[in-house]
């Protein structure tokens, strides 16, 4: 709104469902317009600077249903075998995250090889997901044992992981 020299801008933030209750403050306003010139001074005057987010903390950890590794013993000794990782997980309110952790010996580290695997959604909804990802092993690799010394991490929207590793 207002005019081609005195403009008027809103904007909306949406705040998700359990998010952690606190003061959120606003670091940068940045204004641009047709020329592309862009002014981020701060502080601009009638703006607000913080907003409060008030409600139920999120404190409650993701829960795995199902872990899965296929194949368990990968042959790779005539060609390239892919390991696939599939976690079926759920929460309160919002199930964001998985990732494979883990250690490549033989009997030392190899070096070069990958130590995780970031997980996609690739099913379900918000509260009840699943997540797959895949590892490319090379055609030729020695006998391995891969150990999961990190663990497969499952993260929630607040943050809260939920850790599955051999020690547990």
């Amino acid at each position: 709104t207002g005019s081609l020299h005195n403009g008027h801008v809103a904007c909306t933030a949406q705040v998700p469902y359990a998010a952690m209750p606190g003061n959120y403050n606003l670091s940068q306003l940045w204004v641009q317009n047709h020329a592309q010139y862009m002014n981020k001074t701060w502080p601009f005057t009638n703006v607000v600077k913080s907003i409060v987010v008030t409600g139920p903390k999120d404190t409650t950890k993701p829960q795995v249903q199902t872990f899965t590794v296929s194949p368990t013993s990968p042959n790779t000794a005539t060609a390239a075998q892919t390991v696939t990782f599939t976690v079926q997980a759920s929460d309160d309110y919002n199930v964001a995250s998985a990732q494979v952790v883990f250690d490549v010996n033989n009997p030392v580290p190899i070096v070069g090889a990958p130590t995780n695997v970031v997980l996609k959604k690739t099913a379900g909804s918000s509260k009840q997901a699943t997540f797959t990802g895949s590892l490319v092993l090379p055609a030729g690799m020695p006998h391995t044992t891969i150990s999961f010394v990190g663990g497969l991490i499952v993260t929630d929207g607040a943050g809260n992981p939920t850790v599955l590793n051999q020690a547990a």
